[in-house]
């Protein structure tokens, strides 16, 4: 029978090879580390990162665009809601599990692995792409592309 031990501990500086060392030597089979900052307090925050600190609360995952869009209708510019989760995350105060996939520290690294992937919301080929696909299949120059219309080649 397997078990899945959840451990806290406070310390001062560690690396993450000598946890992994420790663990090792217990016999543990995977490990998940989060280091967060000990001591800081909710009054520390500004009101841009209580604001992605509440909406992550529930201890779920959230794409980075579902945060954005929360806390840009709460009055948040864009700009400054991809600085906050920059600095929550360097922090500890919030957790990046991969590219885009973000939740609390609370939060399960299994229900991350489980997230449904992104969906692409491109359904038809870019401009970009219709070019890439045209130099490969027959090359031209700049000026012959630039003539050319695109709306034909879907």
């Amino acid at each position: 029978m397997r078990f899945k031990y959840i451990v806290s501990f406070t310390a001062g500086e560690i690396t993450d090879q000598a946890l992994r060392e420790a663990f090792d030597r217990l016999g543990a089979d995977e490990l998940n580390i989060t280091r967060t900052r000990q001591g800081r307090s909710g009054a520390a925050l500004s009101k841009i990162q209580k604001a992605i600190v509440s909406i992550l609360a529930d201890d779920r995952p959230h794409w980075r665009r579902d945060i954005v869009q929360a806390a840009v209708e709460k009055g948040f510019s864009y700009a400054g809601v991809n600085k906050a989760l920059v600095q929550l995350t360097s922090t500890g105060e919030i957790v990046c599990f991969e590219r885009g996939l973000y939740g609390s520290p609370r939060a399960s690294a299994d229900a991350a692995s489980d997230f449904p992937p992104r969906k692409n919301q491109l359904r038809n080929k870019s401009s970009f792409e219709k070019v890439i696909e045209l130099i490969h299949s027959r090359p031209q120059t700049a000026a012959v592309l630039k003539l050319r219309n695109f709306s034909r080649l879907a």
